[in-house]
């Protein structure tokens, strides 16, 4: 986790989700994951993306707001992974309201 943590600091946020993906069943990683596409998605807001940030399939049309928002859906989906690997956690729920209430789902972040 920790040589993702460094390799997402130096903006390369593929090569550091694929540091994490060995560890797939374990929260602590998808929380990690969670936290480096939410902070990927914020660098991507203020125009300072990492590199691999928007993904290379995406279009080249794709905008700025879209592929935040799309950075913001995997960092969802990696949350709610973190949760169901260990739902005595509070903070990967804490984690996922922040990033529904940045995407504007204001109902689904209350729950």
């Amino acid at each position: 986790i920790n040589l993702a943590v460094l390799e997402g600091r130096e903006g390369r946020l593929e090569a550091a989700l694929e540091r994490l993906s060995p560890f797939a069943e374990q929260a602590e990683a998808r929380n990690q994951a969670g936290n480096l596409l939410a902070r990927a998605a914020e660098l991507s807001r203020l125009g300072s993306g990492p590199e691999g940030a928007a993904g290379s399939a995406e279009p080249a049309a794709e905008t700025a707001a879209e592929a935040r928002d799309a950075l913001l859906e995997r960092a969802l989906r990696e949350y709610r992974a973190a949760t169901r690997l260990d739902p005595a956690n509070p903070s990967y729920e804490v984690n996922r309201g922040a990033v529904l209430f940045e995407l504007e789902r204001y109902s689904e972040a209350e729950e």
